[in-house]
């Protein structure tokens, strides 16, 4: 599933730098300096190019970084450790005039980095260095393709999720009491202009399909349809517990600024961009994907190889999930022959835990057999979606600790999904060990450049997540051949839902075209419309999550084909994550000189 934009300055970064309308629970990807504020390496052998390159990606950190209040709140406890100020409370800029203005200086960072000279720096650099120069190019080439982006969508806008950002701000002071509510008011200016981005895209013909914007509309009218139960009014009086100086009139006053200001700033900011989204929507008649749309399909492209952090085309895609279609039908037939009662009991394993809290703390001991062990004291913490969101957000997602601080790491579990009880192992999985909170907890070992945690890698993150996730039945305990069927199982419908969204979004397919997809597969055509709106929402989401998967999986298999026997899922698990999250080109290379030196030690 996808996962809420962890932060509204990723948003703006991904739209800058990669093309992707939303970001999803990214987690660090790779560089030097983490364990130090101001990202300079404790080597004391630094060269000329790797100084100027710190500073280089540390003033690109310390630019995004404060771009908007809530980034900065969610990522440092203590910014000035960094050389960070404080903006004054901001939702950050938005607009084609500011995105016109940041592609320039995108431009001139892309210039900068090209006048250092990659040989010269250290191999981690290198890494880093590579995931920029790939990020910014690729955002360059979204200039002319602005207005086909979108920052509201029903279940990953930025509507849907800044609910769940502001429930989550981090009070360590009273002075965040104040920015807090000062931010809020911030909030009207900031919705006029998605506002004006959103007519401007109804005028060149980029507005959202019909039914994407009544589910946007009806998200926000259901999150202000009760004013005063509002989830921001008693979360607050909760947050406000963590502050221990407060007195009981300081407190009061607080509680009621913050009421004051949901009412009256919050609610009517939501109510007036639903009412413009419903104007906008009058006489629209879009049904379609990007497909049908002049520049769509070029628009899709780039998508896509954002969104996967793959270098395969459209077109070659398509044709890995076909292949992997075939190969799954072909084993799971086999498994069905073979032994048919696994093939039943995959369909509804028998978890050895079936409480969240408890399944995490049983996968944090039993992946270790085929994973390396992160530092020990992360913690988490389990909390669940307020019911006015309920409708609207993923059926769990992950969020971070800042980058600078112990704090726990928090995974949200969304009960009005329709998510059964036997999902929610595998989606712990994937969220917690060792999917999302295994992966930011090990890169956070790593002592990464700042500006890592900031980059877009969403495919392979959730690529990884998915990789493991599909291993789900292994963890548990289960027979092989029950592993292999569940993960053929998941592997099905995510190929076939992403063989959905190609057709729709590149191939301009219509629900029945959908249907006949699905029905050489085996699937009832009857289920084509809501697998067409699936898709027609969040163009190339579920790309990232199938196509990363394939990719890790592929990697593996170059690996177990290389090494044989002396094959070691551990050490293989390690190089994988060893330089953080990255785009696959930059994986596959590291991978080949780690079978070079697996081989090199075997024969020594």
């Amino acid at each position: 599933m996808k996962k809420p934009l962890r932060f509204l300055g990723c948003l703006i970064l991904i739209i800058l730098l990669t093309v992707s309308a939303a970001g999803c629970g990214g987690m660090p990807s790779g560089g030097t300096g983490g364990a130090n504020p101001d990202g300079a390496s404790a080597s004391a052998s630094l060269t000329e190019a790797d100084t100027a390159f710190d500073a280089f990606t540390d003033e690109l950190f310390r630019k995004y970084v404060s771009a908007d209040t809530i980034t900065l709140n969610f990522l440092l406890i203590h910014p000035e450790n960094y050389g960070v100020e404080k903006p004054s409370p901001t939702f950050g800029d938005f607009g084609e005039a500011y995105f016109r203005e940041s592609l320039a200086e995108d431009a001139e960072s892309l210039e900068t980095l090209q006048g250092i000279k990659r040989k010269t720096l250290s191999p981690d650099r290198q890494i880093t260095y590579d995931i920029l120069f790939d990020l910014l190019e690729s955002g360059l080439d979204s200039e002319e393709y602005l207005y086909f982006d979108e920052i509201l969508e029903p279940m990953l806008g930025f509507q849907a999720n800044l609910p769940v950002y502001l429930a989550e701000y981090r009070f360590d002071e009273k002075g965040d009491l104040d920015e807090y509510i000062e931010l809020l008011g911030a909030l009207p200016e900031y919705f006029e202009k998605i506002a004006v981005f959103e007519r401007e895209k109804k005028a060149r013909g980029t507005f959202m399909p019909v039914k994407s914007a009544a589910a946007v509309i009806e998200q926000m009218e259901d999150f202000t349809a009760d004013p005063e139960g509002n989830l921001l009014i008693g979360v607050f009086s909760d947050n406000l517990a963590e502050i221990s100086d407060l007195t009981d009139e300081e407190r009061a006053s607080y509680e009621e600024a913050n009421r004051k200001a949901v009412l009256e700033i919050v609610i009517p900011a939501y109510n007036t961009l639903s009412g413009v989204m419903r104007e906008l929507n009058e006489g629209n008649t879009r049904t379609s994907g990007l497909g049908a749309i002049p520049g769509g399909k070029d628009y899709y492209s780039l998508l896509v190889k954002s969104s996967t952090g793959s270098d395969r085309s459209v077109e070659e895609i398509d044709e890995m999930l076909s292949a992997e279609l075939d190969r799954g039908i072909a084993e799971i037939t086999e498994i069905y022959q073979n032994t048919p009662q696994a093939y039943e009991d995959s369909l509804d394993p028998d978890y050895p835990e079936t409480e969240p809290e408890q399944i995490l703390k049983f996968l944090r001991g039993a992946v270790g057999a085929d994973f390396p062990a992160v530092a020990e004291g992360s913690s988490f913490e389990i909390k669940y979606v307020d019911p006015s969101l309920e409708d609207y957000l993923s059926p769990a997602f992950f969020l971070i600790p800042p980058i600078d601080g112990t704090g726990k790491n928090a995974i949200y579990i969304n009960k009005g999904s329709d998510q059964t009880n036997s999902e929610l192992f595998p989606t712990l999985v994937h969220e917690g060990y060792p999917g999302h909170l295994y992966q930011f907890e090990f890169a956070r070992g790593l002592g990464l450049a700042p500006i890592r945690y900031l980059l877009n890698m969403s495919g392979y993150e959730e690529g990884w997540a998915t990789y493991v996730e599909i291993q789900s039945l292994r963890f548990a305990g289960l027979k092989d051949e029950e592993s292999a069927a569940f993960a053929d199982d998941r592997l099905y419908r995510l190929c076939l839902q992403a063989k959905a969204d190609i057709g729709v979004h590149y191939y301009d397919w219509s629900a029945d075209d959908v249907g006949k997809m699905l029905a050489e597969y085996g699937i009832p055509a009857s289920s084509a419309e809501a697998v067409y709106d699936s898709v027609l929402d969040n163009p190339a989401n579920i790309l990232k999550y199938i196509v990363g998967c394939l990719e890790f999986t592929e990697l593996r298999g170059r690996a177990e084909e290389a090494l044989g026997s002396d094959f070691d899922a551990v050490s293989f698990h390690r190089a994988l994550l060893e330089n953080g999250a990255a785009p696959f080109s930059v994986v596959s290379d590291h991978i080949d000189r780690w079978i070079k030196e697996e081989k090199l030690q075997v024969a020594a």
